[in-house]
């Protein structure tokens, strides 16, 4: 899907939603802990996307640092 949501998915997110634009993916998320931080992200670019796997790629930069990220999520069933 372009848009959606989701809850408890990962750890300490308790709920969140998603927009996809082209292969760029914006997530904003609320955690569980700290329900008044609502968090977004730097619109990680999607690598792969099947039935059973998701790879994202992210790079972030400010003053203080800068950071690449790449994560791979895999479908679990019960």
């Amino acid at each position: 899907k372009e848009d959606g949501t989701f809850e408890e998915t990962f750890e300490g997110v308790s709920k969140g939603n998603w927009i996809l634009n082209g292969n760029q993916l914006s997530l904003t998320v609320t955690w569980a802990d700290d329900p008044e931080n609502i968090g977004g992200s730097n619109s990680p670019v999607i690598l792969e996307l099947s039935e059973s796997k998701l790879v994202l790629e992210s790079h972030d930069k400010n003053d203080d640092y800068e950071e690449y990220n790449k994560s791979t999520f895999i479908k679990v069933t019960p």
